[in-house]
């Protein structure tokens, strides 16, 4: 979708949906509201109850008929019932109020308070536009003229509580409920990953999820993405493969489609995907840069697990309608010291997703509807050989019968039980296929 199709500017940076189904797309120029077959648009203008500039930087869902949205001139909070916005007042001498408006990212947390980041400081206000807590730089006007100002940069949930800001100053923690901020944490493990976020220059900063926190080191470190485990308090390097460093920059976005997969902007043109198992703390990023002919701010996931992209060329969104396969990548899962090996075995009931393959080392793989790897039947306490699959097929409600090299499995889905029938239920273990005979 571009200005051809009402869209008021084709550079788009960011992409909400509301509880209405409303999708909310901030542009270079202006704001616009899709309802599926036309756009609304919104520009600033003189009223108070106007949008304060036009260049949208980013748009933050927020409780009731609320939206936060942070433009180049100020924020808003923007009642999408009346179309009215009420400005914030960040806080700021006089001559440094061009300065403390141009904000550079926002996002709500649990407490449905905005947290702004612009380039003199961060400021959080609750859903009355009150200002409830503030971390500034202390930049005066000459330092305008001497160097560069730019304090805020992104931020990140890591938990219903605790937000991370990085600052030009140091990495910054807002915690909800205290109502503070932390330069750096008494605890010990925040301090140590406030020293090593401080020590690299630049990095693109990703998503946090269940209070994990995703970097990528800037160009002249080695190829390592980071992860950063709040709950477990460890730091995990992964490496990644050669020269992918030199694909990210400041304007990276790390963005979740699910539990275990998420996209990586490039910091020129296109995006990678990467697939990750929680369970082994490993990131499989996928070789393929896809649409390089795109320069892409970020993605949003709708209510409906549709992909909207932001580009400079307009909006790019998943069509439904022509998906006729729903790709499954296997190779984050298998083990990497082994060969990969082929699909032997598929079924599928109205829960999950189950998958054989020709391989001892895997055995059966459980995937739920959104494709995410919830569980992983190891049949080698059996036999060796169990673990090689050839067929799976339904046995009654909540069981499915499993063919392996080494005969027929039993398993249950409501108590993770595996059964293997008597030595004398076949004649011979090997079992290639399994059919049930069906009573008319």
């Amino acid at each position: 979708m571009t200005i051809d199709n009402g869209l008021s500017d084709n550079s788009v940076t960011s992409i909400v949906q509301d509880k209405n189904g409303f999708i909310w797309i901030g542009t270079e120029n202006g704001l616009n509201r899709y309802d599926g077959s036309q756009f609304v648009k919104f520009f600033r203008g003189d009223k108070p109850t106007d949008l304060p500039g036009n260049h949208i930087e980013k748009l933050a869902k927020m409780q009731g008929n609320y939206l936060g949205i942070a433009t180049d001139k100020g924020a808003v909070i923007f009642n999408k019932r009346t179309n009215e916005g009420k400005k914030l007042a960040i806080p700021s001498q006089k001559e440094m109020e061009l300065f403390a408006n141009e904000i550079y990212y926002v996002i709500t947390n649990a407490e449905d308070e905005l947290i702004i980041s612009t380039r003199t400081g961060v400021f959080v206000f609750n859903d009355q536009a009150k200002l409830v807590a503030k971390l500034e730089g202390g930049y005066t006007i000459n330092d305008t003229k001497t160097k560069g100002i730019g304090f805020a940069a992104r931020s990140v949930l890591l938990n219903h509580d605790t937000t991370l800001i990085n600052t030009d100053k140091g990495i910054a923690f807002y915690d909800s409920k205290n109502i503070n901020y932390l330069k750096y944490s008494k605890n010990i493990f925040h301090q140590r990953i406030g020293y090593l976020l401080d020590s690299i220059p630049a990095y693109s900063i990703g998503s946090a999820n269940k209070n994990l926190l995703f970097f990528l080191p800037n160009y002249i470190h080695k190829d390592t993405l980071c992860i950063i485990d709040f709950n477990k308090q460890i730091i995990r390097n992964v490496a990644l493969p050669a020269g992918f460093n030199a694909e990210s920059g400041w304007e990276s976005t790390f963005s979740f489609v699910n539990d275990s997969t998420f996209l990586l902007n490039s910091a020129t043109n296109g995006y990678f995907v990467f697939h990750y198992l929680p369970s082994a703390g490993n990131i499989f990023p996928e070789n393929k840069k896809l649409f390089p002919e795109n320069i892409f701010y970020n993605f949003y996931t709708d209510k409906d697990n549709r992909l909207w992209a932001a580009t400079t060329k307009g909006i790019l969104k998943q069509s439904f309608s022509k998906e006729l396969f729903n790709n499954i990548s296997l190779l984050p899962y298998i083990n990497q010291n082994h060969p990969v090996a082929y699909v032997k075995a598929f079924y599928r009931d109205e829960r999950y997703t189950y998958i054989g393959l020709d391989n001892n080392k895997t055995g059966v793989m459980v995937f739920d509807k959104q494709n995410r790897l919830v569980k992983q039947i190891d049949l080698s306490n059996f036999s060796v050989g169990a673990n090689v699959i050839w067929s799976i097929t339904s046995w009654n409600k909540d069981t499915i019968a499993i063919a392996t090299h080494e005969g027929l499995f039993f398993y249950n889905s409501s108590d993770n039980k595996i059964l293997k029938p008597a030595d004398n239920f076949f004649t011979g273990n090997k079992c290639c296929s399994y059919h049930k005979r069906i009573k008319r």
